[in-house]
Parts: structure tokens; C-alpha cells; sequence
């Protein structure tokens, strides 16, 4: 009489449980540490589970397999993440980690190759995470790009109202940030400052990088973040405010966290309630963004912005 028995999940490929039995006329033959334990005749054994629940919670099985399409999934969310920021965010690290002073605002400077550079690499990344989607057959809520007069005015209004917004909190960290620089050598700084500002040039390398960058992003915080059906929508903003914020602490913990946090908000409340998921708005303000930078006050009067 076999004392084994067990079901096996044919779908899965794995063993659901597994039961084992003793019969009553066998128990006196078990080993002294059994009997001891009063065991009862049967005793079911169940194998764990967490590898398959865990597997179940990031791709759920499709309910219907007639379905030609997906649904997005946590898991998808993150190997998707990985694709399209993974590097950016350890080199983006890697510059936090070495810097002297993590919290201070910095903008570093990108010539020409750099833009060129990051552009092929953003165009590879953006190529693997379209096969990623095309092979698992991902549903992407519905998104348009074609521009319009009302979404240049709204992508007008975002820059702008992230512009004031960025200058309120320079201004507040100007204010509570204590300088141990004289007057004159700030002076002397702001100046210099102003005359970059002023003397910035708007290069070819510099718009074809912003225009891919703004796509490339926004698509994937206002199209792959949203195609997630999940009914914790603050868990989603808070997952998209922590990777818009990871791969730009380069900039510094302040310029990072306004980003993330800032632009980030800004953008996914004005996404929620914008219909037919038109992220040309949201695109054309980024692209502003990363050509003049943000900031209305230092873009209207950079020569007034350098006056201390």
C-alpha cells in the first residue's frame, strides 16, 4: 500500500500539494520521535508556496486566453523600469555617491557628443522596451501625440506654472541655505552665472535629444505607469515619483526631489484629468524644459536673475 499521494496543478507545471499517509496498523513501526508526537493517522504536508503566489502577484495568469492582448502588471511595470532607466539611475547614483555635496543643486554641462551619445542609447533602450511590450502583448491605454493650438496652450500653461514653481523653491532654498561665501565672490559668481545664462545656445545635438527625451519619459510615466490597472492609485504615484526622482540625483537631492516630486505631481494630476490620454502636452513642456531649463523668472531676465 503506497503511503504517497499528491495532485499536481497541471496548468502551472507544479505540485499543488502533497499528502502523506500512514495507515493505523503502521504507526508502531514509526521511529520512537514520531509516536511521541501522538501524530495523527493521516497527515498532510503542504509544500510552499511563496516562489508561486510571489510569481502569480507580478504576472497574473490571463483569465481569458482568447484575448489577444495582456493586461500590464507590476512585474511588467518593473523589468519595464529597468529597460528604460536602469543605467540611467546607477550612473545617476554613482555621481551622488562621489560628489562632495549631495544636496546642493547642480546642472552639469553636456556637449555635443554627450547629447549625440545619450541619444543612441535612449533609442536602443526605447527599442528593447517595444519589444518587451510587443512580445508580452501589453494593452497600453489609449495615446495620441498629434499636437494641437489647445495642447500647445496647455503644454505652455505646464512649463510655465512648473517654472514658477521651480523659482518659489529656489528662492526658498536661497533663503534658508546658509552661504559661506563673502558678498563679493557671490557677487563675482552671480555674475558669471548670468552671463552663461545668457550666452546659452540652443544647439542641433540639444534639441534632437530634448525632443526624444520628452517623449521618452512622459511616455512612460503618463502612458506605461497608467496602463496599470491597479486600484491603489497612490502607491502608483508614489512608484512614479521614486524613479522620476532616482535618475536625476545627479542634479544634486534638491534639483532631484523638485523634479520628482514637483514636476511629477504637477504632471500626473494634470494627466489624470487630460481625456484620450493626450501626452503632447505634457512632451512639449518637457522638451521646454530641457532646452531653456526650468525657470520663468531666469528665462524672461537672465541678466536680472545674476543681481544679488
Amino acid at each position: 500500500m503506497s503511503i504517497f499521494s499528491g495532485k499536481i496543478d497541471i496548468l502551472s507545471g507544479c505540485v499543488d500539494s502533497v499528502y502523506i499517509s500512514w495507515p493505523k496498523q503502521s504507526l508502531s513501526n514509526l521511529p520512537r520521535i514520531f509516536t511521541r508526537r501522538k501524530i495523527k493517522p493521516t497527515m498532510v504536508l503542504r509544500l510552499p508556496a511563496l516562489l508561486r503566489r510571489t510569481r502569480r502577484l507580478l504576472w497574473p495568469r490571463q483569465t481569458d486566453r482568447r484575448l489577444p492582448h495582456t493586461a500590464m502588471t507590476w512585474g511588467d511595470l518593473c523589468t519595464l523600469t529597468g529597460i528604460m532607466f536602469g543605467p540611467a539611475i546607477a550612473s545617476s547614483s554613482y555621481s551622488l555617491l562621489s560628489s562632495q555635496d549631495s544636496i546642493a543643486p547642480t546642472v552639469p554641462e553636456f556637449t555635443a557628443q554627450d547629447n549625440w551619445r545619450a541619444l543612441g542609447l535612449q533609442s536602443l533602450q526605447l527599442a528593447g522596451a517595444t519589444a518587451y511590450i510587443s512580445l508580452r502583448k501589453i494593452d497600453l491605454l489609449p495615446w495620441n501625440l498629434r499636437p494641437t493650438l489647445r495642447g500647445t496652450a496647455i503644454g505652455l500653461g505646464l512649463f510655465a506654472a512648473c517654472g514658477v514653481l521651480f523659482d518659489a523653491a529656489y528662492t526658498a532654498y536661497g533663503l534658508f541655505t546658509k552661504c559661506e561665501e563673502t558678498h563679493i565672490e557671490g557677487a563675482a559668481k552671480d555674475d558669471d552665472a548670468s552671463e552663461t545664462a545668457a550666452s546659452i545656445s540652443v544647439s542641433p545635438s540639444l534639441i534632437a535629444y530634448a525632443i526624444l527625451n520628452g517623449f521618452y519619459e512622459e511616455f512612460f510615466f503618463l502612458v506605461l505607469c497608467l496602463s496599470l490597472p491597479t486600484k491603489s492609485t497612490r502607491l502608483l504615484y508614489l512608484y512614479s515619483v521614486v524613479a522620476r526622482t532616482a535618475f536625476h540625483t545627479y542634479q544634486g537631492l534638491f534639483n532631484a526631489a523638485l523634479i520628482g516630486a514637483g514636476l511629477g505631481t504637477v504632471f500626473y494630476l494634470a494627466a489624470v484629468r487630460c481625456p484620450g490620454q493626450r501626452i503632447y502636452p505634457f512632451v512639449l513642456a518637457h522638451v521646454l524644459g530641457d532646452i531653456f531649463g526650468v525657470g520663468i523668472y531666469t528665462l524672461l531676465f537672465p541678466q536680472d536673475s545674476g543681481n544679488p
